[in-house]
């Protein structure tokens, strides 16, 4: 159950406010439940519908807090605008005082109006602090993975998706990469030029398969987490690896529950399928072994 809310810097209450800053309002509702088919694997599914889901997930902060702003919103909006689209690009990395400064211009320029918040994400992404951090380090898909989930909100769609976007860097380089993902439609259509991008693949509005969906919360380990921290992006650099080559679908486990990992679910896809698909429809899960 998603609620999106206006903007506040703190998580957003019911209904609208007076902010330069934009949002809309979306109703509570009550996923229905589902039974596994009798053919899954011998594991009890226990379903309670509620909005604990995505808090226990680590996405609360991705329904709660938006951000979004015309070129003349209220400089102090701005500035808590510019921290969220930090805290997503960098994926709540730590900016030193040289890279803060070397932003200090498109920032004032955001401020000004003279840039859009696509066009300031466009050098956010390009930025020295950026490439560092994110692309420098891992092989060519593992920073297609993070590229993909900090400016589109998801994880790469399988096989084709990563080769489509490695096919534009080898053409191209890094700067035509990152232009071809904010300018081949899917940036606009979910975040237009005033919208802060957010964390939206696990979404049944972002057209995704299952797979790619089940892969958002192996990347997203938590509000907090960073991806220069997150154990499986440090470990493989390529953080998905085979399963997101593969599409193959992951299980679905709460941040800090080892839970589930290296297929503790008992090798059934169906009960990947089965979770991805409660999940996607609101449901919260918590899954009970039994033999």
């Amino acid at each position: 159950m998603a609620f999106v809310s206006s903007f506040l810097a703190t998580p957003a209450a019911t209904g609208s406010t007076a902010s330069a800053l934009h949002g809309a309002s979306v109703s509570r509702t009550t996923a229905p439940r589902r039974m596994a088919a009798q053919s899954a694997p011998r594991r009890a599914i226990v379903i309670t519908a509620g909005y604990r889901s995505l808090s226990d997930l680590g996405l609360e902060k991705a329904t709660t807090e938006r951000f979004s702003a015309t070129h003349n919103a209220d400089p102090v909006d701005k500035e808590a605008l510019i921290r969220g689209i930090y805290r997503t690009i960098f994926s709540n990395a730590y900016l030193y005082d040289a890279d803060a400064a070397a932003l200090a211009v498109p920032e004032s320029d955001l401020k000004s109006g003279t840039l859009t918040v696509k066009e300031f994400v466009r050098t956010v992404a390009k930025s020295d602090a950026y490439v560092k951090r994110f692309f420098t380090p891992r092989p060519l898909y593992g920073a297609i993975e993070l590229l993909s989930k900090h400016l589109l909100g998801r994880t790469p769609d399988g096989l084709e998706d990563y080769r489509a976007r490695s096919a534009v860097y080898d053409a191209g380089g890094y700067g035509a990469m990152v232009d071809a993902m904010l300018d081949d439609g899917e940036y606009d259509d979910a975040f237009g030029d005033d919208t802060a991008p957010f964390l939206r693949g696990h979404l049944t509005t972002s057209g995704l398969s299952m797979a790619a969906f089940t892969h958002l919360f192996a990347l997203q380990r938590g509000a907090c987490a960073s991806d220069k921290s997150t154990a499986r992006v440090g470990e493989h650099g390529i953080g998905l690896n085979a399963a997101g080559i593969r599409a193959q679908p992951l299980p679905v486990v709460a941040p800090g529950d080892a839970t589930g990992a290296g297929g503790e679910f008992g090798g059934g896809t169906a009960a990947l399928l089965v979770t991805a698909a409660l999940l996607a429809a609101g449901a919260y899960l918590s899954m009970a072994g039994t033999q």
